[in-house]
């Protein structure tokens, strides 16, 4: 499946404050047939490159509640989708393109 970077941020931004998981996030963004005929391999990279983009547009996928927990595979780990506001972690490289996304509601 090819995640599509604006798809995921513009969720990510509607979403503030929710708690789901990964694949919530895929039946949600890409519909729940797509998510659901995807194999533990490339849920694992899908999983990441996500992780990735929420890093680069100042968005946490905060799982610390469920640290400590045998809770399973962490494509299945609930998260809940955070702001980090401005200087508050290290900063992060941007392209030319998210330039108009970085001040989305803030």
């Amino acid at each position: 499946m090819k995640i599509y970077r604006k798809t995921v941020i513009y969720f990510l931004y509607d979403h503030v404050g929710e708690e789901m998981t990964m694949i919530q996030l895929l039946q949600e963004c890409y519909g729940e047939e797509r998510a659901n005929e995807l194999d533990t391999p490339e849920l694992f990279r899908i999983d990441k490159r996500i992780r990735e983009i929420a890093d680069t547009v100042w968005v946490k996928l905060d799982s610390s509640k469920y640290e400590n927990t045998l809770t399973g595979l962490p494509f299945n780990i609930p998260f809940i989708i955070k702001r980090i506001p401005f200087g508050k972690e290290k900063k992060i490289r941007g392209n030319k393109y998210d330039a108009m996304l970085m001040g989305m509601g803030r």
